[in-house]
Formats: structure tokens, sequence, C-alpha cells
């Protein structure tokens, strides 16, 4: 069994050495994995494959493939103690692999070294939900994520280029919120909130200390499925916002010119406004800037027909509406709407910001609210108007919850809903006269509540006064 002296040592030094002479009896005991378990004792055979641990007759078809340590020993040679191979791992033994040794990958300059992790590493942009890794790479091959266990300085280096350089996709539909493959369900989001309302901490708003844009009171942010150091790091978001149901209007009683969704399309959007608060509040607790912020709007509605005028004001005005959340985000470098489009029952996908889909007009319109919204993103300040409407909520639905509680499902106070229903709608236009209108009526039920209570207190009173006959 003669070695390559550049590998481990001579088999007459092998012999000789008294550093060598546990590596001798290793070699002789069977590496074969017993039926209960436990390493065989039983000596090897011979007749062992090349390259592979020694075995006896009875484990002979247990094939692992061999290595040897290349720890420098006293003698002037490689350990050599033999063990078994294993992926992405170091050739030492149990003896020797806690002492240092020399990482020649990181003798390379750090330039090649990014090249090499960005052969390794996902390279594109990375969707909400995949179901291949190698839709992560722009040349259609595996993402080797192994690397970012080898130390940790790559751990570093890798993590750091691959979470400030990608582009990551968080999809928004109505009851989740989901990135990375990892998902978000509404049900916890209701459950922080009811905890917050009531004054108790949640985990996830304990970020606010780390943060130059804390929460507003009340407010509950997405509790990210990436912990927060990487998220961090990250620079570049596109979120992707899915409307599912149709876009309906109403007669508004004040002005018929006016556009006004009916109640089911209000609502259904103010439940998506509320998943786009919780990222929004998310990102207003992130520590690092923001260098690209893309916004992709898709509409899925069967009742849409080929772009028209009518139906561009109205998926202008739902747009606004879905838009308006990010007003409270500021420093943004690059914010801009990706895309708007709508899909309707003939699987037909047409993105109406591209030129010649919709008439000048309309598309000026478009132009002009999406360019101010731009602006807006990018300022040092964000917009005073939503965050004092979003704040009047907030207390507004602290308000009620207090109420809930203490009254339960008193059927005096049951208008409580639909007139918070009714604040959700208002926050997402920012129209703070109106809040303070529902804020007034929400007060004087609950005012016309208490005068009810205590007249029937006084009654109650006046008639358990004691009779003269007990």
């Amino acid at each position: 069994m003669a070695q390559d002296a550049g590998v481990c040592a001579p088999t007459t030094h092998l012999q000789i050495c008294t550093l060598h002479e546990n590596e001798n009896k290793r070699r002789k005991n069977c590496w074969g994995i017993r039926r209960r378990g436990g390493i065989c004792r039983n000596k090897a055979t011979w007749e062992t494959i090349s390259g592979f641990m020694p075995t006896c007759k009875i484990h002979q078809f247990q094939l692992k493939e061999s290595t040897w340590c290349k720890a420098p020993l006293a003698c002037g040679f490689n350990c050599s103690e033999l063990l078994e191979w294993e992926p992405h791992g170091f050739r030492l033994c149990p003896r020797h692999r806690k002492d240092l040794s020399v990482c020649y990958f990181l003798e390379l300059p750090v330039e090649i070294r990014c090249r090499i992790y960005r052969l390794l590493l996902p390279d594109t942009d990375i969707p909400a939900q995949f179901y291949t890794s190698k839709s992560l790479t722009s040349h259609g091959g595996l993402v080797y994520t192994a690397i970012l266990a080898l130390n940790r300085q790559i751990h570093e280096e890798a993590t750091c280029l691959l979470y400030s350089t990608n582009v990551f996709a968080v999809s928004v539909s109505e009851g989740m919120l989901s990135t990375c493959n990892l998902r978000y369900n509404r049900l916890q989001y209701y459950a922080e909130r009811n905890l917050l309302l009531l004054g108790d901490k949640v985990s996830s708003n304990g970020e606010t200390g780390f943060s130059s844009a804390p929460l507003l009171q009340g407010e509950p942010a997405w509790n990210f499925p990436i912990c927060e150091r990487y998220f961090a790091m990250m620079r570049s978001f596109r979120v992707e916002v899915l409307f599912q149901y149709p876009i309906l209007t109403a007669p508004c009683p004040d002005n018929p010119d006016a556009l006004v969704f009916d109640s089911y399309t209000a609502v259904k959007l103010s439940h998506l406004c509320d998943q786009l608060h919780l990222l929004v509040a998310k990102l207003r607790l992130k520590q690092g800037p923001i260098s690209l912020l893309e916004i992709a709007i898709d509409f899925s509605d069967p009742n849409l027909g080929p772009p028209s005028a009518l139906m561009s004001v109205k998926l202008l005005a739902a747009v606004q509406i879905l838009l308006n959340p990010f007003r409270r985000l500021c420093k943004v470098d690059r914010p801009r709407v990706y895309s708007i489009t709508i899909h309707n029952s003939q699987d037909h996908k047409v993105n109406i910001l591209l030129p010649g889909v919709m008439a000048p007009e309309p598309r000026s319109q478009y132009g002009e609210s999406l360019e101010r919204w731009s602006q807006q993103l990018s300022s040092p300040q964000p917009s005073s108007r939503f965050i004092q409407v979003l704040e009047g909520y907030w207390r507004l639905a602290n308000l009620v919850s207090n109420i809930e509680h203490c009254c339960g499902a008193e059927p005096r106070i049951q208008g409580l809903a639909g007139l918070l229903a009714t604040a959700k709608s208002v926050r997402e236009v920012g129209n703070l006269q109106n809040l303070g209108k529902v804020w007034d009526r929400v007060v004087d039920l609950w005012l016309k509540y208490l005068h009810e209570q205590g007249a029937m207190q006084s009654r109650v009173t006046q008639s358990i006064r004691v009779p003269s006959v007990l």
C-alpha cells in the first residue's frame, strides 16, 4: 500500500513512526455498519476495493469512499489517517478537525471570489414562489448554497453579495404575503393586531428601537420570513400586487360625475391594502436604504374587455388606492411602477403602460399620477397627510377594539364593524376630514350606550330598596 509522499507518508515510515501507529490499526478494522447500528468490530479483509473504506466479508457491499487526513505532523509527513470522504468537508480526521489550516480560496482576490460566488448562488431576480432552483440562475443551472456554511468569512461575503445585489419579489394578495417561497397568513396578522390594540407586545414589533422610522401606536408589521440580519442587507424589492375581483362602480349621491367603487369592490381593495400596510410597515423598520422599489399590479377580472376610456379611469382610481400605502416611504432611490396588467377571461394579458395600448389622454393622466407618486417616495420626508390619516385610523381601531372588549356582543353597538370598514375605505384615499366624521359617530354611539346604561342602572338601583316586610 505504497502511497505518494505528496499525499501521505510512505509505507516504511508508517511502520516505524510512533505518530502513525494508530493509523496502522485503523486500516485493519472494518468500517461497515451493523444491522442494528454501530460500527463492525471485525477485521478487514485484504480484498478491500482500492479507494473505499476497508470492510470485512459480511459488509463488503457497503462501499464508502475513503480519503486521507491532510494535517501535517511533527515527523514532516501528513497524518494520512484513513477516514470516510464527505462532500463539502475538510480532509481532516477527528483528532485534527479543530486544527487551523490555510484556506487557499480566501487568498484569491475578492473580485475573483465574488465571480465564483456568482456561479454558485442565484444571479437573477428572486421570485416570490418558485419550484426549482434552476429558475434562480441566468444559465439555468443549479444553486449551490452549501458554500455559505464553509466558514464565517465566506458566509459574510456570499450573503452580502446575495442579498444586496438581487431583486427580491414580494407577492401580495388579499389573504397572503409571500417571498422566497415563504408565506405569511392573514390570520396571523389579525392575531397580532388584536394583541397590539389590547396593549400587549408582539415580537414582530420589538424591532422599533433599531429603526429611524418607528411604527405608529397599534400598527402591526409583517413578520418577515427571513431573519432581520439578512433583511437589513436587502436593497431591491419588487412588489407584485394581485387583485382578483371585479372592479365595480356605483353612482355618487353628491356628485354624479364622480367615480365611486361599490361596497364589494371597496371592501376587497381595503383588504388588499391591509396587506400592503403590513409590508410598508416592515420596510419602514428597515435599517438600510432601499435602492430599488418596483410595483407590478395585476388586475384579474373576467369582465374586463379591451382597454377603453371608462376602463382606464376605473383602473387609475384603483391603482391610486393600491399605491397610497407606499406614500409613507421616503428616500427610495428608484421607485417606479413596473407594470399594470389586466387579465381577462380569455387569458389575455395586456400591460396598459406599454405605448399604444391606451389613448393619449388617459395615458397622460397615468404618467402624471405615477410621476407624482415617484417623486413623493424619493423625497427626504414621507407624506405627512397619509401618516396622519393612518395614525387616526389606528387610534379609531383601538377605540373600537376597547369598546367591543368591554361590551361584547351588545346589540346596541353592532354598528361598530360597519363604521370601522368605512374608516378603512377612507384611510386608503387619505381623507382626514371624513375619518374625523367616522370618529365622531363612534364616540356618539359609545356615549349613547353609556347614557342608556346609566339610566338602566338608576332604575335598577331604585328597585332594589329593601321593602318593609323584609
